[in-house]
Formats: C-alpha cells, structure tokens, sequence
C-alpha cells in the first residue's frame, strides 16, 4: 500500500473516534497506523501490551506504512473453532464438573458423619468400637458406590469431548472441501481426508500420524470406543495395540487402562472399571487435543498457531476500545 500523510488533528477527528490513533479503512480492509498508535499510547502514559498483549504488530518488518491484519474475524480461522469449543469443555469441566463431583460425599465424610451422629448419644466409652466397627462397614460401601459415580461421571465426559470434538472437527473439514456426509463422525475418515489432500496435492505419506500431540487425537477416539462397546478388542487397542508401530504411543495409549499380562479385561466387561482416568488426565486430555488441534491446522490449512490468536480485525477493534472506553471516557460501549 501506498504511503499516505494524514492530518490527525484536523477538524472533525475527536479522540473517541479509533481514526484519531491510526486505525483506517482501506477498500474494506483495516489497516493500522502504527506510528500514530504508539504515540498515542505514549501521551496518556499507557502500554501497548496492556490492550493489545500480542503486540509483535508494533514492530514486524512489512512493506506497507500500515499493519493490515491476516483475517477479518476470529472464526476466519479454522483452528479457532476447535480450540474454542474445546477451552469450552476445559472451563465446564473445571468450573462445573470438578466443583459438583467434590460435592459428592467421599467415603471418609460418611465414616465421619457415621462416628459423629453415634457418638453423640452415648456416655459408655464401652460403645466405642462398635461405633467405630459401624463407621468403617459404611465407609467400605461407600467406597464401592462413590468410585462407581466418579468413573461414570469421567467416561461420559470424556465421551463428550469426543463427540464434541468430532462434530467441530467435521465443520471445519467441510469448509475446506469435506462432502462425504454418510461417514460424517468417523475418526478414520478424518486421517483419510489428509491422507488424501497430502497423497493428491504432494505425493507424501500420510503426515498426520507424526503430529507431536496425534497421540492424543488418537486416545480419545480408542478410550471412547472402548466405554461404548465393551470389548475385548477395543480395550486391546489401548493396552498393546497391535497397529501402532510407535513404542512410544503404544506405551503411552497402556496408561489409561488398568491390567497386566495375569489380570486383563475380561471380554463384555464394564469398560468404565477398566478406564484409568482422573481431574488431571481430562484436563490432559483436552489440552492435548487444543495442542493437536493447532498442528493439524497449520499442516492442512497452513495457519499458523500464533497469528490465530490475534491477526485479525476483531482483535485490535476490541483492544483499541476498550482503550478509549477505560482511559479516555469510560463510559464508551466495548466494540
């Protein structure tokens, strides 16, 4: 773009308005003015980072006068969709979930609660022990249902991501040429279409499979495959599965079943008993997934996973008024 002199202090310019610091419209597309932003910035003593936290924009070589952002909106990303539905299932899981499932009386609490309400009605220290006696045999029932409800709770979540995940997954490939609607939700069809697009537009092997975090795409599709058919072959695939050449993978697929070579799982057996999931591996899990979900991007679409976090409009529009909302009139409605 062509250099281009502006008055900013000619009539009509006040400092509410976001061409006042640089920002302009170019044939429809914003275009920054970055000269005139920091020095904006700088007469109200305030940083660029404190609204604009990527701020590399201030600094990066370009041809132009102005920094033209990559995309228009957030969504103009593909990766955005998944990392934000996923961050989604990270926040439900850590402000609803773990909240409600700590809610759940462990069965210590019902020991205690056992020894509590007992002990109140007795002076006779003789009654000591059997309140004591009374209070474990609550607790070891307890213990079987309380890890009853917290193995549910975590396969059905995890299974929720998955399908989740799958379903986000989809839209995105079919903004990018997917039409075989028929096998939509299947996990080998999302491996074939970069099978496909890698084997037709390059001439290479199948590169998903060297994705640092694939690992985890793949253990979510075997752990949810697994706590819905409950079977034999499905909990091998977890624990030695006889396809993956990586020792790595494979060792790292084994830790989230139970069972050894003497004690495995038994075929048409209750999957969720077998399962080895925690808080800390559903967070994992998800982050993993996020971390995939960004590889996969740049590999396919060629995003790359730091511009899709603040190359676009959306972005320096929402930083720039909450600048002239917070510092300049305070009462200016967020853009």
């Amino acid at each position: 773009m062509k250099k281009q002199l502006f008055d900013y202090f000619k009539d009509g310019i006040g400092e509410s308005d976001i061409l006042f610091y640089g920002f302009h419209r170019h044939n429809g597309k914003l275009s920054i003015d970055t000269k005139r932003l920091k020095k904006a910035f700088e007469f109200e003593n305030c940083s660029i980072g404190d609204y604009f936290p990527f701020d590399d924009f201030m600094t990066a070589k370009r041809n132009t006068h102005y920094f033209i952002p990559n995309k228009s909106k957030r969504s103009d990303y593909s990766v955005n969709y998944l990392v934000d539905s996923l961050k989604g299932l990270l926040s439900d899981w850590k402000n609803e979930y773990v909240p409600m499932i700590k809610s759940i009386k462990t069965p210590e609490e019902v020991e205690q609660n056992s020894i509590s309400s007992r002990i109140a009605f007795t002076s006779n220290m003789d009654d000591y022990d059997e309140i004591l006696e009374t209070a474990t045999i609550a607790k070891s029932y307890r213990i079987v249902k309380y890890n009853e409800l917290l193995r549910s709770i975590l396969v059905q979540y995890i299974q929720r991501v998955h399908a989740e995940y799958l379903r986000v997954m989809f839209y995105v490939l079919k903004k990018h040429g997917y039409r075989n609607d028929e096998d939509l939700g299947r996990f080998n069809e999302i491996t074939r279409f970069v099978q496909r697009k890698f084997a037709n537009e390059y001439g290479k092997k199948n590169p998903i499979f060297g994705l640092k975090n694939y690992r985890y795409f793949l253990l979510i599709s075997l752990l949810s495959n697994f706590t819905k058919h409950n079977s034999l072959k499905s909990y091998n695939d977890l624990y030695n599965n006889p396809f993956e050449r990586n020792p790595e993978v494979k060792k790292f697929l084994k830790l989230f079943v139970y069972g050894d070579e003497e004690h495995k799982f038994p075929n048409g057996g209750y999957a969720a008993n077998w399962v080895n999931l925690s808080f800390e591996k559903v967070e994992e899990i998800i982050d993993g997934l996020i971390n995939f979900s960004y590889e996969f991007c740049e590999l396919c679409f060629d995003e790359s996973p730091y511009d899709s976090q603040w190359n676009y409009d959306q972005y320096f529009l929402r930083g720039i008024h909450k600048f002239i909302n917070e510092v300049i009139e305070g009462d200016v409605d967020l853009y």
